[in-house]
C-alpha cells in the first residue's frame, strides 16, 4: 500500500525501509501472473524506461510472462488477432476539430466537452466490442472485482466476452457518472463502484426527512417532505391535490412507523415500509430505481448498525445522520462502509476509481481520462512535503504570504510528490488488465502536466519524469508521432486510432439462445427449492424504551379505539383545546385555562404569548438554552446570538424574535422558588451545569432480561408514596391509563439540564430541570401568567405524564451521582426535579411569587430508590444499580 500512497500510507516510509534492508534483501517478482505476454510487451513499449515519481521506484518488465503466456483474445472463428480493436494496447487520439467539441484557443478544447466526447466514444466502442464476437481464453480466471463472479471453462476452451469483463478506470466520481450516463444511453449494462459516500446521496436526505417526521408524526411540514421522498413517492401535483383523508392516512402511517422504529429498530422499519408502500416495485419502474433502492437499503443498514452500537433512539439517530450527511464521508473503516455499493449484480461494465481498482483485475481495461491531470494546490496555502535532508521528515508549511524562498522550495517538493503520485496511479490503472488496455488523449488545457502527458513528452533517457510538463499542450501531430513511436516499438501489438464522432445508437445485445438456456436452468433449480424454517423464537418484548415512546404507544392505541389519552411532550396546541383534563386536583381550584383575576401579575400578558406553539418551537428553544451561557451579560444579546445560529436549521412557523428573546431572558432571570427560593438560572455558572445529559438504563436486566417492568407496578409504587391531598395524588390512576405496557431492554432519554446549586440551608444539591414550552390556554385566548398558576401546572404534569418523565430522570440522576460523586448520599445530594414552563416564568409585576411558572417535585428518596430497584430487576427485588 505504501508505494502507491493509498489509505494514507507514506511512500517515503517504504523507501526508508527498503534502504534499511539493503540490496541483498530486496526481492522482485520475476513473473507477471496477471497480464498475457502480448500486453506485457505492449505496455513495455509505452513505459520503458520509467521512474515512478522517485529514482528508487523503477518500472521493470517481468523477465517472463506467467500463467497467461500466449493467452490472447480471439475474434470469433476468424482468429482476428491483427484487427486494430484486438491489439493489446489501443491508443485513441481525439482531434481538436472533431464535431461536438468546444474550442477554447488554437488546438485546444474545453475539458467538459472533451470528457463528454470521450465518454461517448468509449460507450460506442464498448457497444461494438460486445457485439463483435470477441472470446476470452478458457484459462482466464474469474474477474477479481466487486461485481459478478463467473466460472471458467477448462484449458483449451474459450468463452464469449461479456460486459462484466470490462473495467473503466477513472480518477473522480464525477468522471464515473459521465461514463455511466454515456453507457446507459447505448443500452450497455453498467454499474459504478466509486468512493462516494452513500451519505452524500439523495437517499440519505430522504432517510433524514423520514427520521425527522418520525420524531414529530403530526407535523405537516415533515409529512410533506416524506410524501415527496421515495418512501411515499408522491409528486408535487399529487400532493397539492391530496384530500384531507389522504393527509390523515399519511399522519397515521407516520405514527405507526414511529412505533415500529422505536420497538423493533430501523432495519425492521425499512422492511415494513418496503412491504407496505411497494417501494421496490415503485422504484424499479424508474430509470434510476435500482440505484436508489440500493442506497436506501445501504443507509438503513448504517443506521441500524449505529443504533445497535451506541444504543441510539430516534432523536439521537437523526442527529447522527444529520451530522454525517453534512460531512458526507468519514475516515478509515467507516469510509469503506459508507462507500456506495454496486446497485446491481447483473453482468455489467464496472466503472470505478483507480483507488478502488487497487488489487483488482479485468480482461479489458479502459482509461478514458488519463489526459486529465490532478489539480495541485496553488502556492500560498498550507502544504505537506518531505524534506530532502534530515531523513526525509514529513513536514507542514502553513504558507504565510507564500513568497519566502523556503516556502517556494517546499512547494516545489510538494508538487513533485503529488505529480509522482499521479505517475504511480497511472501505472496502477494500466496494469489492471489481462488482455487489453484502451487509452485516450484529448487536447485540453494542462493536459501536458497529466501523468500520461509527462510520460509521453517529459521523460529523459533514464526514465526520470519531470514534475511539470511542457510549457504548452502538445499539438495533434506531435502526439500522433509519439503514439506511432510506441506502436513501432511493439510491432502488431499497439494500434493508434483516430476515433470518429457518431450519434447515439442503442446497443442491442442479442443473446436469445443464452437467455433461454439460463431461464431453463433457473426453472430447474427453483423446482428443487424449499422454504427454510426458522427454528427459534425472538424476544419481541425486548426494546429500547423511553418516556416519549411509552406515551406514543398509548397515543397509537388511542387512534385505533383505546381510551388512553393522546399526549405530546411539546403539544401543538393547548392541552385543553381538544381533550378533557383529568380530575386530579381539588375541585375548589380553578379549571385550567381560566385566568381568575385576584392578583395583578395573574392577568398580565406573558412575553412568550405571541410565540407559536409546537414541537419545532420547543426544539428551537431547547437548542438556544443549551447554547447560552446563563451568566453572560448582557443576557439578551447572548440569547439573540444563540437564536440566530439555531434558526439556520429551523423550519417551523414564523417567530417574533424580540418577544422570544425577551421571554427567555425573563425566564432565566426569574427566581426558581421551591427548595432554591430566590436562586435564578442567570446565576448558574457553566461549571455547575450539564446540558442534554443522555442516559441508558437497563430494564429488567438489560441484555440478560429477567422478567418485565410493568406500568401497573410503577403506578403501585407511586401510589404508596404520593399522599392524599397532594397535587399529584391522582397520577397513579392516570398512569394506569397508559395500558398494559411491559418493558424490558433499556430505558433511554436525555435530561435537558442537570445543575448544582446551594439551597438556603447551604447544602450543595443536584437538580434536574426540564424546559417546557406548552401553551396552557385556548387557541384564541390571550396567554397570561394566571394560566401558569400552581394548580394549572400540577394538572399539566399529570395530564401529559410529566410525572413519569420526572421520575425516570430522577432515577437516572440518582444512578449517575452514585457512580460519579464520592460519598454520595441521596438524602443529602439529590435535590429534585424542576419543570420550567417557560411561558409562565418571570413576571415582573409586583406580587408575583418566587417560582411562578415552575413546578417542583422533590419526591422522597425512598421512592427514587425503590423505582430504581424495580427498573433494574423486577423479578428479584432490589439490586445494585447497573451501568
Amino acid at each position: 500500500q505504501a508505494i502507491y500512497g493509498f489509505r494514507g500510507a507514506d511512500v517515503h516510509a517504504y523507501l526508508d525501509a527498503a534502504r534499511a534492508a539493503g540490496a541483498d534483501h530486496q526481492l522482485t517478482l520475476a513473473e507477471n501472473w496477471r497480464a498475457d505476454g502480448a500486453l506485457v510487451d505492449a505496455l513495455h513499449a509505452l513505459l520503458w524506461p520509467l521512474r515512478l515519481g522517485d529514482s528508487e521506484i523503477r518500472y521493470e518488465k517481468p523477465l517472463t510472462p506467467g500463467a497467461l503466456r500466449g493467452q490472447r483474445m480471439v475474434l470469433g472463428a476468424e482468429q482476428g488477432r491483427s484487427a486494430p480493436h484486438m491489439r493489446p494496447l489501443r491508443l485513441r487520439l481525439v482531434d481538436h476539430d472533431a464535431p461536438e467539441l468546444v474550442p477554447t484557443k488554437e488546438h485546444l478544447v474545453t475539458k467538459r466537452s472533451a470528457q463528454l466526447w470521450v465518454a461517448t466514444d468509449l460507450a460506442t466502442d464498448i457497444s461494438r466490442l460486445l457485439a463483435s464476437g470477441v472470446r476470452l481464453p478458457g484459462a482466464d480466471r474469474p474477474t477479481r472485482a466487486i461485481g459478478p463472479r463467473r466460472g471458467t471453462d477448462g484449458p483449451g476452451t474459450d468463452r464469449p466476452l461479456s460486459a462484466g469483463d470490462i473495467g473503466v478506470l477513472v480518477r473522480t466520481n464525477r468522471q464515473a457518472v459521465i461514463v455511466q450516463d454515456a453507457l446507459r444511453l447505448r443500452g450497455v449494462p453498467v454499474v459504478v463502484a466509486g468512493a462516494q459516500s452513500v451519505l452524500s446521496t439523495v437517499s440519505a436526505q430522504h432517510w433524514l426527512q423520514l427520521l425527522s417526521a418520525l420524531e414529530q408524526p403530526s407535523s405537516r411540514s415533515s409529512a410533506v417532505a416524506v410524501a415527496l421522498s421515495d418512501f411515499i413517492g408522491l409528486s408535487a401535483g399529487q400532493l397539492a391535490q391530496a384530500p384531507d383523508a389522504r393527509w390523515e392516512d399519511l399522519h397515521e402511517r407516520l405514527h405507526e412507523w414511529s412505533a415500529v422504529a422505536r420497538a423493533k429498530g430501523v432495519a425492521t422499519l425499512f422492511s415494513h415500509i418496503a412491504a407496505q408502500t411497494q417501494l421496490p416495485v415503485r422504484l424499479l419502474e424508474t430509470a434510476e430505481g435500482e440505484r436508489r433502492l440500493t442506497d436506501l437499503a445501504h443507509v438503513s443498514e448504517l443506521l441500524h448498525a449505529e443504533a445497535r452500537r451506541h444504543q441510539l433512539g430516534l432523536a439521537a439517530l437523526r442527529a447522527w445522520l444529520a451530522r454525517h450527511v453534512e460531512d458526507q464521508v468519514g475516515e478509515g473503516v467507516d469510509a469503506e462502509q459508507r462507500a456506495r455499493r454496486l446497485d446491481s449484480d447483473a453482468d455489467a461494465v464496472q466503472v470505478l476509481t483507480v483507488h478502488r481498482a487497487k488489487g483488482l483485475e479485468f480482461p479489458i481495461v479502459y482509461c478514458p481520462f488519463a489526459w486529465d491531470g490532478t489539480a495541485v494546490e496553488r502556492a500560498g496555502g498550507p502544504i505537506v512535503f518531505h524534506e530532502n535532508e534530515g531523513g526525509g521528515a514529513r513536514k507542514l508549511d502553513v504558507g504565510g504570504d507564500g513568497q519566502s524562498p523556503a516556502y517556494k522550495q517546499h512547494y516545489r517538493a510538494y508538487q513533485a510528490e503529488r505529480r509522482g503520485e499521479e505517475l504511480r496511479h497511472l501505472y496502477v490503472a494500466l496494469t489492471r488488465a489481462r488482455h487489453q488496455v484502451v487509452i485516450w488523449w484529448a487536447p485540453v488545457r494542462d493536459c501536458q502536466h497529466s501523468a500520461l502527458g509527462r510520460v509521453l513528452f517529459s521523460r529523459d533517457a533514464h526514465g526520470e519524469v519531470s514534475a511539470s510538463g511542457l510549457r504548452s499542450a502538445p499539438r495533434h501531430d506531435a502526439v500522433r508521432q509519439r503514439f506511432d513511436a510506441v506502436a513501432a516499438a511493439a510491432p502488431g501489438l499497439v494500434s493508434v486510432e483516430a476515433p470518429r464522432w457518431q450519434p447515439v445508437v442503442e446497443h442491442l445485445a442479442a443473446q436469445a439462445e443464452d437467455d433461454h438456456v439460463a431461464s431453463a436452468e433457473r426453472e430447474r433449480r427453483a423446482a428443487a427449492l424449499s422454504a427454510a424454517v426458522l427454528g427459534r423464537d425472538f424476544d419481541q418484548s425486548w426494546q429500547r424504551a423511553s418516556y416519549s415512546g411509552m406515551v406514543a404507544e398509548a397515543a397509537t392505541r388511542a387512534r385505533v379505539g383505546d381510551r388512553a389519552p393522546l399526549v405530546s411532550s411539546e403539544p401543538e396546541a393547548s392541552v385543553l383545546a381538544d381533550e378533557p383534563m383529568p380530575q386530579v386536583v381539588p375541585t375548589e381550584w380553578a379549571a385550567l385555562g381560566e385566568a381568575v383575576p385576584g392578583h395583578p401579575w395573574e392577568v398580565a400578558p406573558v412575553p412568550l404569548g405571541p410565540v407559536p406553539s409546537g414541537a419545532e418551537v420547543g426544539t428551537l428553544v431547547h437548542s438556544v438554552l443549551e447554547a447560552v451561557d446563563f451568566t453572560e451579560r448582557p443576557l439578551r444579546a447572548a440569547i439573540s446570538t444563540a437564536l440566530q445560529v439555531a434558526t439556520t436549521r429551523y423550519a417551523g412557523p414564523v417567530l417574533p424574535s424580540e418577544g422570544l428573546v425577551e421571554g427567555l431572558a425573563a425566564a432565566l432571570d426569574a427566581p426558581l422558588g421551591g427548595p432554591l427560593a430566590g436562586f435564578a438560572l442567570s446565576s448558574l455558572l457553566r461549571k455547575d451545569r450539564v446540558d442534554e445529559l443522555r442516559f441508558e438504563m437497563p430494564l429488567a436486566g438489560g441484555d440478560r432480561p429477567r422478567g418485565t417492568v410493568k406500568v401497573d407496578a410503577l403506578a403501585e409504587v407511586l401510589g404508596r408514596y404520593l399522599p392524599a391531598g397532594s397535587p399529584l395524588s391522582g397520577y397513579p390512576d392516570h398512569l394506569r391509563g397508559l395500558g398494559p405496557q411491559a418493558l424490558r431492554g433499556y430505558l433511554t432519554g436525555s435530561l435537558d439540564l442537570v445543575f448544582r446549586a446551594c439551597t438556603p440551608g447551604g447544602d450543595a444539591r443536584y437538580f434536574v430541570a426540564d424546559y417546557k414550552t406548552n401553551r396552557l390556554a385556548g387557541k384564541d385566548e390571550t396567554l397570561v401568567y394566571g394560566h401558569y398558576r400552581a394548580d394549572a401546572l400540577a394538572a399539566a404534569m399529570v395530564h401529559s405524564h410529566y410525572v413519569l418523565q420526572a421520575l425516570f430522570y430522577l432515577v437516572a440522576l440518582h444512578r449517575y451521582l452514585s457512580w460519579r460523586l464520592p460519598g454520595y448520599r441521596p438524602d443529602v445530594h439529590l435535590g429534585g426535579a424542576a419543570y420550567l414552563f417557560l411561558r409562565g416564568m418571570g413576571p415582573s409585576v409586583a406580587g408575583a411569587p418566587a417560582g411562578a411558572g415552575v413546578f417542583w417535585w422533590c419526591p422522597p428518596v425512598g421512592l427514587v430508590e425503590e423505582v430504581s430497584a424495580l427498573l433494574a430487576s423486577p423479578a428479584s427485588g432490589p439490586r445494585e444499580p447497573q451501568c
